[in-house]
């Protein structure tokens, strides 16, 4: 009986309540700022094309918070990193000179975040300050958030010891 070979999967989306919190502020600005207005006068009396500006603007924003997700998964075959909806990218074991979970600054990432360049190289960040730092031979580094470093630690070292 074949040994069973370890995979990773794990999905990542931005549940930021701070950041959350500060759209909700900013998207109600432009109403609390005519609140008179708008209850002396009606909503639809002070309508502008400013606020549905804003309105359509700031909601396509949060469309985009809302369907961006990091996927992750590791087999045999390598990393492959989803990073809906900018980049996709995947690494072959052949490819990779080194692999392994780190701690990184979250003060120097400015808290949560989308993609950063930093020292480390390229940051698929959503969540917390744990991650697979990929060294690659061609001299580039990636590093991968995670919410389950344990798991993730255990399938890489399982590939890059074969």
């Amino acid at each position: 009986m074949a040994a069973i070979e370890p995979k990773f999967q794990e999905t990542q989306q931005f549940r930021d309540w701070k950041f959350w919190i500060i759209v909700s502020l900013i998207f109600l600005s432009p109403f609390i700022i005519k609140l008179i207005s708008i209850i002396q006068h009606g909503f639809w009396n002070t309508f502008s094309k400013g606020i549905l500006t804003h309105i359509i603007s700031l909601g396509l924003i949060i469309l985009l918070f809302i369907v961006m997700k990091t996927k992750t998964s590791i087999d045999s075959s390598g990393v492959k990193i989803n990073f809906f909806p900018f980049t996709k990218k995947k690494f072959s074991w052949e490819e990779i000179r080194e692999a392994r979970m780190i701690n990184y600054n979250y003060q120097e990432l400015r808290g949560s975040g989308v993609r950063f360049w930093t020292h480390y190289g390229v940051i698929e960040k959503l969540r917390g300050n744990r991650g697979l730092l990929i060294a690659l031979k061609n001299e580039k580094n990636y590093l991968i958030s995670t919410q389950k470093p344990e798991e993730l630690e255990k399938t890489v070292q399982h590939y890059l010891k074969e």
